[in-house]
């Protein structure tokens, strides 16, 4: 499996736990998948707006992991 690949796999993880509310472990997807291929994350518009979605829906503790990379995701060059 390639690299790009196991990180659309951790995305689609971070949906699925999303949708059922388990906000905690979409982070740590996400941010694992962002780990894996930060290229392939923070160029999908999706993967931006399931981060944007994870930091409005956590109540309390958003890890900082997670709001550093809104923030990138936020400022990162648009090239396409």
């Amino acid at each position: 499996m390639t690299v790009a690949q196991q990180a659309y796999r951790l995305v689609v993880l971070a949906r699925a736990y999303l949708l059922i509310g388990a906000t905690a472990q979409a982070s740590e997807s996400v941010l694992a998948a962002d780990r894996t291929a930060p290229g392939e994350v923070r160029e999908r518009p999706a993967v931006r707006r399931l981060v944007r979605d994870l930091v409005h829906q956590r109540r309390g503790l958003v890890p900082v992991a997670l709001v550093t990379l809104a923030d990138q995701l936020t400022t990162w060059p648009a090239t396409r």
